[in-house]
């Protein structure tokens, strides 16, 4: 280029010249041949030397603000808490024995591998799983260390646990990551779906690809019930070629799955239990005097905790909690040779010392067990504090009744652990839930009901029936917070949500977002203060999405009125009691029946149509009728009947140009495509864009929906799009 100016040639970036500043300023993706690279920031001059071609991801500062947006969207399951409360439940310096074992030091040390931690229920599994985690942490904190900690009580399938770990990956690795999954996800939003298996698995694995190593943790491996989801979870975590860490009981049909997997059996060591019995006594004062300059004898204890705790470190546990108890030396020993071997007996007893505190601190007990139990949610202590401050028999919330926090961490004599980081609260291991299922008929046969009076009293305590709403401000003035003015109408979610986060209601957010799950699974009856509660809903916010871009930031609240909650939550009990309408939520335009073909409510659904009130054909501020809502999210049972009610228009378009047909292909529901595949006018309908169900299945990785399509002689491949 002879032409060319010594300034086109700095910016062109040949060897020895200086890159302009900003000219990658929000690029990305840029190849880049060869050269040295000096980086400046905050007075730091970092040197990179590029040798051959390759591809460098640049992160604009602006991106870092879409990070938590895509991170919400992919999913809410976040097992940073699980960690937190794992690693809470340790002692410091137990688990030292596996991190110097040379086969852990072997496994760390190669490029990928697996090694398998196998254990009986109760050794220690997921404390040892948080105490590896937080070593690997430190030990290479520019590395991705990604982990899922499995729980019986929630049975999370595949896509759910990769799009966790795409999260984790995400928010710890963005500048890498982010160029990956944004455009992706611009693309997905655009459409109103979400990725599927095969294609968080692809993001996943390009992601770690951006990582010469990298490790996955995958604890209780075991707790997932489906031998189908176990499997097709262990060859996904596999086929990324990674240091993948398991823990489990034996599972010996699925160990071949991973033929070249190292194994190590996880006990309760010794020296485990030598270091948290010394940390018991030190921290209990009844001990601390009893045992102080009695080597000897503390060394005999020891001993019986070993022998009887035969490789259960919950149960070395459970016993060291019952010698706090004791008040002599004789006493101690005593105690330690009559404690029952089985953990069951072992929490029998534990649970007959709890009744046997009195029978005040036996109905707190109680009642703290229901809501560990049935919660749908962790809950902190605060949050527990509050929610048994409702007087059960009057429901009026009194700050008077709040109990003291170290009273609720102790009153269950060690069948609770707190999280002292996030002062979450819940039952120490699996098999006390276990226990507990057993026991729990013994203190109420009505859970649900219970927590949702509870919810429903706590909200009407805390001003909740007294909110007004206004109009959107959208752009037409800047969002101000709600706790600035709290007498002025809220008008947009954002200002919900910080009415709902007030620090001294720290319940009022689980209340609003489940005490109508809780009310739907009400065990008989519905209690008269829940349909009181609905019923008088005039002015009640719908919950909205939060990822849709909007110009101002804010999005507006959906009002609804008492037959709107009805249909949300599915209380079909109280439809007799109402004036069945065709009113619309404002401003998204939902009808009840709107509401209830979204959330699959068969019951509702067949109830609202047999009432001959409502437009089965009605159309919301997006054009979706209650058809397409019903494709869109997948629910079959109500897809088939509103096929069956006469003048439904199966073809009908919302913004976009698509039908329910195409929606159900968009989102993977083959069950619904089947459903409305002989109903259908034309099975190659192209939306707006020109595109079928067969361009969107084959776009989103819907294999046997393919499958399913091609079988049918009216469905042509062959059709192009607008875009050729």
């Amino acid at each position: 280029m002879e032409n060319e100016t010594e300034e086109d040639r700095g910016t062109r970036g040949d060897s020895g010249r200086n890159i302009q500043a900003g000219s990658f300023q929000n690029a990305s993706n840029l190849m880049i041949s060869g050269g040295t690279f000096n980086t400046v920031s905050g007075g730091m001059i970092a040197t990179t030397t590029n040798i051959g071609t390759q591809f460098v991801n640049t992160f604009a500062i602006g991106d870092r603000d879409v990070v938590p947006k895509i991170s919400g969207w992919l999913t809410l399951l976040n097992f940073r808490t699980h960690l937190s409360d794992a690693h809470s439940r340790s002692t410091p310096g137990t688990g030292a024995w596996f991190i110097r074992h040379l086969t852990f030091e072997g496994w760390v040390n190669e490029e990928c591998g697996t090694l398998w931690g196998r254990g009986i229920p109760g050794a220690g599994k997921s404390t040892l799983s948080a105490i590896v985690i937080k070593h690997l942490q430190k030990r290479f904190p520019d590395t991705p260390i990604l982990f899922i900690f499995c729980q019986i009580a929630k049975q999370w399938t595949v896509e759910d646990l990769l799009a966790a770990l795409l999260r984790q990956v995400l928010e710890r690795h963005h500048e890498r990551v982010l160029p990956l999954i944004k455009e992706r996800w611009e693309n997905h939003r655009m459409e109103d779906t979400k990725p599927s298996e095969h294609e968080l698995l692809e993001w996943l694995s390009e992601s770690l690809s951006q990582f010469p190593k990298a490790f996955i943790s995958l604890d209780a491996l075991d707790e997932l019930l489906s031998d189908r989801t176990k499997s097709r979870l262990l060859h996904a975590l596999v086929s990324f070629r990674k240091n993948l860490l398991i823990t489990s009981r034996t599972l010996d049909l699925l160990e071949q799955c991973v033929p070249d997997a190292r194994f190590v059996d996880i006990r309760a060591h010794r020296e485990d239990i030598q270091i948290f019995f010394e940390d018991r006594v030190k921290h209990t004062p009844v001990l601390t005097r009893l045992l102080a300059g009695k080597e000897s004898i503390q060394n005999e204890l020891l001993s019986k905790l070993d022998h009887s705790s035969d490789g259960m470190f919950l149960r070395a546990y459970l016993q060291v909690e019952v010698l706090t108890n004791s008040t002599s030396i004789a006493n101690l020993r005593k105690t330690l040779d009559l404690l029952p071997a089985g953990v069951d007996e072992m929490y029998s007893n534990t649970w007959k010392r709890i009744l046997g505190q009195g029978e005040e601190k036996a109905l707190l007990a109680k009642r703290m067990v229901v809501w560990l139990m049935h919660g749908h949610q962790s809950l902190t202590i605060p949050m527990l504090q509050q929610a048994l401050a409702v007087d059960p028999e009057t429901g009026l919330f009194d700050v008077d009744n709040l109990v003291d926090q170290k009273l609720l961490s102790s009153i269950c004599c060690g069948l609770t652990s707190v999280d002292e980081e996030t002062q979450v609260i819940q039952l120490i291991h699996n098999t006390a839930y276990d226990f507990f299922k057993k026991v729990l008929p013994e203190i109420t046969d009505t859970p649900h009901s219970t927590i949702a009076v509870a919810c429903v009293s706590y909200l009407s305590n805390c001003g909740f029936e007294q909110l007004r709403f206004g109009d959107f401000h959208d752009t037409t003035s800047p969002h101000s917070a709600w706790y600035l003015n709290k007498t002025t109408p809220i008008q947009c979610w954002e200002q919900f949500e910080e009415y709902l986060a007030q620090p001294d209601y720290p319940l009022l957010k689980y209340a609003y977002n489940n005490w109508g799950h809780h009310a739907m699974n009400c065990e008989g009856p519905l209690p008269p203060i829940i349909a009181t509660f609905a019923l008088d809903a005039n002015q009640y916010p719908l919950k909205v999405r939060t990822d849709l871009h909007t110009k101002s930031g804010c999005h507006a609240c959906d009002i609804g009125k008492p037959l709107h909650v009805v249909a949300k939550y599915g209380l079909h009990q109280l439809l007799p009691k109402m004036v069945i309408t065709q009113d619309a939520t404002a401003p998204r335009g939902n009808t009840a029946l709107h509401l209830a073909a979204m959330e699959g409510y068969e019951e509702l659904v067949q109830a609202l149509l047999d009432s001959g009130e409502v437009d089965v054909n009605s159309r919301n501020r997006t054009m979706q009728t209650p058809l397409i809502k019903a494709a869109t999210l997948g629910h079959p049972a109500v897809v088939q009947l509103l096929l069956a009610t006469p003048d439904i228009e199966i073809d009908a378009r919302q913004f976009g140009g698509a039908t329910a047909f195409i929606k159900a292909a968009t989102w993977g529901h083959n069950s619904c495509i089947a459903l409305l595949l002989p109903h259908v006018h034309d099975p190659n309908d192209q939306d707006d864009m020109g595109r079928t169900v067969v361009m969107k299945s084959a776009y989103w990785g819907h294999d046997d929906m393919m499958e399913l399509l091609l079988r049918d002689e009216k469905v042509d491949p062959n059709i192009r799009d607008k875009f050729g």
